[in-house]
C-alpha cells in the first residue's frame, strides 16, 4: 500500500499540470459575440481576433497588408472544438495569429458556399 501510494505521489509531482486556457467569460467578447451561429459564438471569447466572413475583414486585410487566417468549422465537429480549446484560447497562439493574420471564422453550415470552395480546393 505505501507503495502504491509512493509511486502514485511520484507520477503526480513527476507530471507537468496540464496547460489551462484563460476562462472565456473574463475575456471581452470579440466581432462573432453578435452573429447568429451559435458556432462563431462559441468563439467570441477567444482571444484570438475573430472577424465573421465580409467586407469588413477583407478590407482590413488589405488596409493592413497581411494574409487571412480562414478556420471553417461547425458545432458538431469534435475536431473543432479541440482546435478552440488547445489553440484558440492559448495566448500565445493567439498573439501570433492576430500580429500576423486578419483571423476569419466561418461556420460551414451558415455558409456551406464557403465551406464549399475551400473543400473543392483540397481536392485540386
Amino acid at each position: 500500500m505505501r507503495k502504491t501510494l509512493g509511486v502514485m505521489l511520484f507520477v503526480a509531482l513527476a507530471c507537468p499540470a496540464p496547460i489551462v486556457a484563460e476562462k472565456p467569460a473574463t475575456r471581452p467578447a470579440n466581432r462573432l459575440a453578435k452573429e447568429i451561429s451559435p458556432y462563431l459564438r462559441q468563439h467570441a471569447h477567444n482571444p484570438v481576433d475573430w472577424h465573421p466572413w465580409g467586407a469588413e475583414a477583407f478590407a482590413k486585410a488589405k488596409k493592413e497588408n497581411k494574409l487571412i487566417f480562414l478556420s471553417i468549422g461547425y458545432s458538431s465537429c469534435h475536431w473543432c472544438h479541440v482546435m478552440e480549446r488547445e489553440s484558440f484560447n492559448n495566448a500565445d497562439v493567439a498573439k501570433i495569429l492576430n500580429e500576423s493574420f486578419v483571423c476569419i471564422k466561418v461556420d460551414r453550415e451558415e455558409r456551406p458556399d464557403i465551406d464549399d470552395i475551400y473543400m473543392t480546393a483540397l481536392t485540386i
